[in-house]
């Protein structure tokens, strides 16, 4: 809400925003719970699904880039869509192609979004916890700084320009 107001985001924009990293830290949890209860090789399956890039990926990413606000979305989805394998990040078997596969879903952006989406992550990995609301306030803040508030300021220079 700080921010939509900070900035003069419409309400339905903070709201998406909100709902994807509310996603997100219920992906995480889900995923670290299934791991701590055995389903490892399930897991693994289905992080490699999700980090595959499809057709409709960039498609929406074509779409959504020449738009700050579907653009800033389409970063918070891919946010929530990959923060599933953090906890997969935390096992050395995994970790290399856990990495490589998160590398690919991202390589269609260009370099400024996949920094940002790359920051995000590593926050979540840092501090994530048990505390599901603490998580969606820490990758709220995330996105703040590092999607929202970078992107208003590319698109003021751009403005100016």
């Amino acid at each position: 809400m700080q921010a939509m107001h900070d900035y003069g985001l419409p309400e339905n924009f903070a709201t998406q925003i909100l709902y994807g990293a509310a996603m997100a830290a219920k992906e995480y949890a889900v995923t670290r719970f299934l791991i701590e209860a055995g389903f490892v090789e399930d897991q693994l399956a289905y992080a490699r699904y999700i980090l595959e890039t499809t057709a409709e990926d960039l498609q929406a990413w074509e779409t959504a880039k020449h738009n700050l606000l579907a653009k800033t979305i389409y970063l918070v989805m891919t946010a929530r869509d990959i923060s599933c394998t953090i906890p997969l990040l935390k096992d050395s078997k995994f970790a290399n192609e856990i990495k490589y596969c998160l590398e690919k879903r991202i390589e269609h952006l260009p370099e400024n979004e996949k920094a940002a989406i790359r920051k995000i992550l590593a926050e979540i990995a840092q501090k994530f916890s048990e505390d599901t609301f603490q998580n969606i306030n820490n990758l709220v803040r995330a996105i703040i700084e590092e999607i929202v508030k970078k992107g208003l300021e590319v698109y003021k220079q751009e403005e100016e320009q």
